[in-house]
């Protein structure tokens, strides 16, 4: 996912933000807040790299004294073998998590009835860009794929 906070190409907003207590551990950052996501998936964690879906829901920071996020994401593939098709995926995610893991909780098209658990971790984090690159796969999966391939995600949030 390639999210852009602000500015040309935005596609992530804050649909609330400073409403909540600050956080306690993430500066400038408040309990609650909660971000609108419309962005492009890569094959490659590379804005230049092969688009092959978007990622398009919500997250929010869900806890006061952790970096944790609910995660409320569909993505709907546009190429390959299962373009035209929907996976959607929730949960409580660690954002600084060797592995964090969110439930697959449904699909459409070839992926309909797709069930089972995404895995990612922060593969890079520099604050200063507001770059964060992120590696996302499923090591479980119960629709027609059996295993998903592995899907990497990378995110920008210029805040």
């Amino acid at each position: 996912m390639h999210d852009v906070m602000r500015g040309p190409g935005t596609t992530a907003i804050h649909l609330i933000h400073g409403v909540g207590p600050p956080h306690n551990v993430e500066r400038s950052a408040y309990f609650g807040d909660t971000v609108a996501i419309d962005d492009v998936v890569t094959e490659e964690p590379d804005a230049g790299a092969r688009a092959v879906g978007q990622a398009q829901g919500t997250y929010m920071l869900a806890s006061q004294h952790e970096e944790v996020l609910a995660v409320a994401v569909t993505v709907a593939l546009t190429a390959g073998p299962y373009n035209g098709s929907t996976f959607s995926v929730a949960g409580r995610v660690g954002v600084y998590d060797d592995q964090a893991e969110a439930a697959v909780v449904g699909g459409t098209g070839r992926l309909r009835r797709a069930a089972g658990y995404l895995t990612w971790r922060m593969v890079e984090l520099v604050v200063s860009e507001g770059y964060v690159m992120v590696e996302a796969w499923s090591s479980t999966c119960t629709c027609p794929c059996r295993r998903w391939q592995l899907v990497v995600i990378s995110s920008v949030a210029v805040d």
